[in-house]
């Protein structure tokens, strides 16, 4: 499961960069917080993917609360005109 949860973070996360690199260009900010936030989601779904426990289950809340946050910035983002709709599908 781990392999599988590394293997689908690395793709979100390539996926972002056209966008995080459009955005930065606008708002040098707003593309790092989406930078750290996208980083958090792969940092806790890693601890998450250890084990079966209390601290695993809060690891996967972070984590997403962090792609809520993803979502929320990229909407943010298509909303000021920095990139299109089809980016805000995260």
């Amino acid at each position: 499961m781990l392999k599988q949860t590394k293997n689908m973070t690395r793709e979100a996360v390539q996926a972002l960069q056209p966008a995080l690199q459009t955005i930065s260009k606008y708002d040098q900010k707003l593309a790092q917080q989406l930078n750290k936030a996208a980083a958090s989601i792969a940092d806790q779904l890693a601890v998450a993917d250890t084990s079966e426990t209390p601290a695993s289950r809060a690891a996967q809340l972070r984590a997403a609360a962090a792609a809520a946050e993803v979502g929320v910035m990229l909407s943010m983002s298509v909303v000021k005109g920095y990139v299109q709709p089809k980016y805000a599908a995260f």
